[in-house]
């Protein structure tokens, strides 16, 4: 028979692990028996493109992993090539089908059925019966449409975890990217209502001694960087020091990135953390918010002051790189609160603050129990929120405009400091940089130099002492010298009797600007052979 792996990513360096991880626990003689296939790519790849190389191919059967952010253009690419032969059999899996599937079968036929839940335990007895689909359909875990009734069965949890094969023993396991993903548990302790890790209920770690080989088979691959997949890092903090002590030994070949829960940080933890020096430890710390009431609306485990307790103590540390969230539309999240908590952070001063809307996963019990908690939701993926009993619609859409200033100012090394300082010294400003993003924006900013007008621009409007602060990074940053802070800048002339204080002589190649701003001049030096708009040496004189 022959099967087509139809493997589509978010990005190159974000690829799935579902191919590797499935193929590695075929024995041979299994994997042998059929004629093997893959198209991939990512979701920026024309849909024409895959649907070409997949007619071309001519499969038996189609294979796929279907998650938020690629099962739109894959649910494009399938239609197509069903149209043009409805005889291939498609098969899903993947986490868009942890809850219930009628309505998705029912209302897309070309799928032959879905995989609900682990699948590394049960492929092998799949591809064993691929050419009798009566037999494997029977399998824990499928679901399909049967003479017009729907069949679920239910989520085919993992067994034994240390028993499965690595996805780096496949020789479909891509070592090209820039980072590997190490899954060494599965499960979760907490149960939060909007994430599908707690189900099933339970943690499967794997034993220490598969992590160090598998990190071993990393280095002898030229990787530098590991991401460990364990949904809370340090939720056993025994395990949790085990696993630091292991990366220690490592830490002159490889970075790690951890998700740490905060509120789960003791000074047991600290004192292994605190043996890592330099930036070999990249921490996600989930925050999701810092009202309580609705931390404790989403069921998670740990209270707020813990939460930041553990993440003062993080970011204070120089060795740690610090990422942390925050969710909009969390049931009883209003928007004066989520503003509130944004500047929290800012002044906590993580290295990066993502905020995100609500995604109702499949599976989970915001989902399941959306009325109950109301909550509006698109039914396309990403199945993002759209209205609480807390947020209006424009209040989410609001929260959308707050997300896309952090990114592109705090999250953003050249703009960070100026926006963080204009946001401590008024904690106003941040709800009118939106507004102000809102009135003259329809999306997200991405040049240079008009993040740095809009920032110039505002601080004009609203009369921010940090104005002179915008004009002297955009000249230090080699910004343009013909449009905002750089239209400021006076050339200056050697033949006039304004005293040049850097002036260096018999240096043609360095020419001069100054800035004059109320009581300050501005002197800049520049390499025109190096580069004509960016300077070598800047001083500040008192007028």
């Amino acid at each position: 028979m022959k099967i087509l792996w139809l493997d589509i990513n978010s990005s190159f360096s974000h690829s799935s692990l579902a191919i590797p991880s499935l193929d590695a626990q075929l024995p041979s003689h299994i994997r042998e028996q059929h004629n093997w296939n893959i198209v991939s790519g990512t979701i920026n790849k024309n849909i024409s493109h895959f649907v070409s190389e997949i007619i071309s191919i001519q499969p038996d059967i189609i294979l796929s992993t279907a998650w938020l952010f690629n099962h739109s253009i894959l649910q494009a690419v399938l239609k197509r090539v069903y149209s043009i032969d409805n005889s291939i059999k498609i098969v899903l899996g993947g986490p868009e089908f942890l809850g219930d599937n009628r309505d998705y079968l029912v209302s897309n036929r070309h799928i032959y059925a879905v995989f609900k839940g682990d699948g590394e335990e049960i492929f092998p007895e799949f591809i064993q019966n691929l050419d009798n689909p009566k037999k494997w359909l029977e399998l824990s875990g499928f679901c399909y449409i049967k003479d017009g009734d729907y069949i679920d069965s239910k989520a085919y949890n993992t067994k034994d975890f240390n028993n499965i094969k690595f996805p780096e023993t496949s020789k479909l396991f891509n070592w090209k990217r820039p980072f590997v993903q190490i899954e060494t548990s599965r499960g979760c302790f907490n149960s939060c209502a909007f994430c599908i890790s707690g189900i099933p209920k339970g943690v499967q770690n794997l034993d220490i001694d598969q992590i160090e080989e598998r990190i071993n088979r990393c280095i002898q691959n030229g990787i530098k960087e590991i991401r460990i997949l364990d949904r809370t890092f340090n939720a056993n903090r025994s395990r949790a020091e085990q696993l630091l002590s292991l990366f220690y030994q490592y830490r002159e070949h490889l970075n790690f990135h951890l998700e740490v829960h905060p509120a789960l940080i003791d000074n047991r933890l600290k004192d292994s953390i605190n043996k890592f020096k330099g930036d070999h430890l990249h921490i996600e710390a989930g925050i999701q918010s810092l009202d309580q009431n609705v931390i404790d609306l989403c069921t998670r485990i740990g209270t707020v002051e813990e939460s930041l307790c553990g993440l003062n103590y993080m970011i204070n540390q120089a060795n740690l790189i610090v990422h942390t969230d925050l969710i909009a539309g969390l049931p009883g999240y209003t928007l004066e609160r989520l503003f509130n908590d944004t500047i929290s952070l800012i002044e906590l001063n993580p290295d990066e603050i993502q905020l995100e809307l609500l995604k109702l996963l499949p599976g989970t019990k915001f989902k399941e129990d959306a009325l109950s908690f109301g909550i509006k939701y698109s039914p396309e993926p990403p199945y993002e929120v759209l209205q609480t009993d807390s947020m209006s619609y424009s209040h989410l859409q609001i929260s959308s405009s707050l997300s896309e200033i952090i990114d592109m100012f705090y999250n953003h090394s050249m703009w960070k400091d100026v926006f963080r300082s204009i946001i401590i010294n008024n904690r106003e400003a941040l709800n009118k940089i939106v507004d102000f993003y809102i009135s003259r924006f329809e999306r997200k900013i991405e040049n240079r130099e008009k993040r740095g007008l809009f920032l110039y621009d505002f601080c004009l409007e609203n009369e921010y002492s940090q104005v002179l602060d915008v004009i002297q990074l955009w000249n230090i940053s080699g910004l343009s010298l013909k449009m905002g802070p750089g239209l400021l800048l006076n050339g200056w002339n050697p033949k006039t009797d304004l005293n040049n204080p850097i002036f260096i002589e018999n240096k043609a190649q360095i020419k001069y600007r100054y800035l004059d701003y109320k009581n300050k001049r501005i002197w800049y030096a520049y390499d025109i052979i190096i580069n004509n708009s960016k300077p070598i040496r800047e001083f500040i004189e008192i007028l």
